[in-house]
């Protein structure tokens, strides 16, 4: 059996830090070919209202991902 307390930390640190660079990865490649898996997204787990304009559902899709899945906001600040 595998020691995962030995893991543990290295793993941690690793989804920090990519819950700090998903958000900015998904703002670089939203463009129109990416807009549509963005609104899915959005609307589907976020709740976002599908009557909105595309690009602001997908900016508002970005943004609640932020503010979810990032703390801290920058990789220096983790350890």
């Amino acid at each position: 059996m595998e020691n995962f307390e030995y893991h543990t930390p290295t793993r941690l640190i690793f989804g920090k830090g990519l819950a700090i660079i998903t958000p900015r990865w998904m703002r670089h490649i939203l463009n129109d070919r990416t807009l549509e898996r963005f609104v899915k997204f959005g609307v589907d787990i976020y709740g976002i209202s599908a009557e909105l304009p595309p690009y602001e559902i997908a900016e508002q899709t970005i943004d609640l991902s932020l503010i979810h899945i990032s703390e801290p906001t920058r990789l220096q600040l983790i350890s």
